[in-house]
């Protein structure tokens, strides 16, 4: 999280990951909206003004959507096979995209169509570049050797990652430049995508026999 410059993004990960590693410690449940929640807290508390800051607003927003979206989440891991991979994939792209579309619009006048199928192919990549990169830490004191093949690897996939995005941009149609969007649109963008989730989140609690929480 230091490493990165302790851009918000990063803090929001690392704050997050902390409370779920050390929930166990205090017998309690790791919850992830608690977790996203002191987070936010814990940056603002520091510089209020981060809440003005565009990877600020987009980490949480991306972030939130995908904490509200966990019970679609634990319904498609209880499948098996490639296609219910690719579909939990899918899933954590869609929803990432119906979040940052209208703040993308809104902030730089893009839309870009080319994201939600990228994004299948992103998470898992980036997850690989994190990972690798954790790995490396954790190896350079006593494997230096073992480090530096991490860092080759993680190197090796974020330029692959950079190769797909620059790919994707140039197809014809990719994207679309926009009249920026006033906050009525990104509003209304919202209160039909809560419409639709909680259309959904009552017919998921139907099909287990169980009634909707009314916390989501």
């Amino acid at each position: 999280m230091l490493l990165t410059g302790a851009r918000p993004s990063a803090v929001r990960a690392g704050a997050m990951a902390a409370v779920a590693v050390c929930a166990p410690l205090a017998r309690r449940r790791a919850d992830p909206a608690t977790a996203l929640a002191f987070a936010a807290t814990a940056i603002l508390a520091c510089d209020p003004l981060q809440i003005l800051d565009l990877g600020f607003v987009f980490s949480f927003a991306t972030a939130g959507a995908l904490v509200l979206a966990r019970p679609w989440f634990d319904a498609l891991r209880k499948r098996h096979g490639f296609g219910a991979w690719l579909a939990r994939k899918g899933a954590v792209a869609l929803v990432a995209w119906l979040v940052s579309t209208p703040l993308t619009a809104m902030c730089f006048g893009r839309v870009s169509l080319a994201a939600l199928p990228c994004n299948v192919v992103v998470v898992p990549l980036a997850g690989a570049v994190v990972a690798l990169a954790i790995a490396s830490m954790a190896f350079f004191p006593l494997l230096p050797a073992v480090s530096g093949l991490c860092n080759v690897l993680a190197d090796a996939l974020a330029r692959a990652l950079v190769v797909l995005a620059r790919a994707a941009s140039s197809v014809p149609g990719a994207a679309w430049e926009v009249a920026p969007w006033p906050a009525g649109a990104v509003a209304a963008w919202f209160g039909c995508a809560a419409l639709l989730w909680f259309a959904f989140r009552r017919r998921l609690a139907s099909e287990d026999g169980a009634a909707p929480d009314p916390g989501l």
